[in-house]
């Protein structure tokens, strides 16, 4: 059965902003040159996942293309949604070739994934007895931060391994800190930085750079931030300074 996908009109403002809270446990490992692997714990619904497609899908992942019903990019010039899966709306969309979203084969943007059908575990080899089947693992070629490229107005960022400096520690995970926006904002002037809770269904925001680094990072691995930009600018590398029927991915705030 086909299932239709409404696209907004314009972009509404979202009421009801939520304390942001995580328990997701979500990390990354290197496979490659630039080649990472993230696991990412997903909920039923929307999520917003750092470059992903369901090609992307590594074999373990407990999540399989079957449980992705669509995924949405966001289109800064065209100020809306466009859908990349299951129909690839690109070619139709006007949004030129040259654009950075429309080949985003660095996994350096956040998309909106609908997820549905996630399993119960009721194996006893289990790690948490009756617990979902909600770790989704994939890979994604990601360059250098100097490769972002934000257009003024809102922009869905990844929060990938390249913000942070640090190093990897097989036995305790990723040992280290993400920088500040002060380090990596280079000449972008943000002004509204926010957050998708998956479990709430609710944007939250960041206001300043100090309630940024009062967050557990590591936790949003393979997720995605809605930055908002006076400018067209690009970030800069750190290392260089030092189930039911689907209508639209969550609005946008205002």
């Amino acid at each position: 059965m086909n299932k239709k996908y409404i696209l907004p009109i314009s972009l509404i403002l979202l009421v009801g902003l939520a304390v942001f809270v995580s328990a997701n446990q979500n990390w990354f490992y290197s496979v490659g040159s630039n080649d990472y692997q993230l696991t990412v714990e997903v909920t039923e619904g929307w999520n917003l996942l750092q470059g992903f497609y369901p090609e992307f899908i590594s074999a373990g992942s407990q999540v399989n293309a079957g449980n992705i019903k669509a995924v949405f990019m966001y289109s800064p010039d065209k100020n809306k949604y466009i859908e990349i899966y299951p129909e690839n709306k690109l070619p139709t969309s006007g949004l030129s070739q040259n654009d950075e979203y429309y080949d985003d084969s660095a996994g350096l943007y956040s998309y909106w994934v609908y997820i549905e059908n996630i399993q119960t575990c009721n194996d006893p080899a289990c790690e948490v007895q009756g617990g979902k089947l909600n770790k989704l693992v994939y890979t994604i070629h990601l360059t250098d931060l100097d490769n972002i490229q934000m257009k003024k107005g809102w922009n869905f960022v990844g929060i990938n391994p390249n913000l942070y400096k640090g190093e990897y520690n097989p036995n305790e995970g990723y040992e280290g800190e993400y920088f500040s926006w002060d380090a990596i904002k280079n000449d972008c002037s943000y002004e509204k930085i926010y957050f998708w809770n998956p479990e709430t269904k609710e944007w939250t925001q960041i206001s300043s750079d100090t309630q940024i680094k009062s967050y557990d990072f590591d936790d949003f691995l393979g997720n995605g931030m809605l930055v908002k930009v006076t400018n067209e600018c690009t970030l800069k590398s750190p290392s260089a300074s030092s189930g039911g029927t689907i209508t639209t991915p969550p609005t946008i705030p205002n």
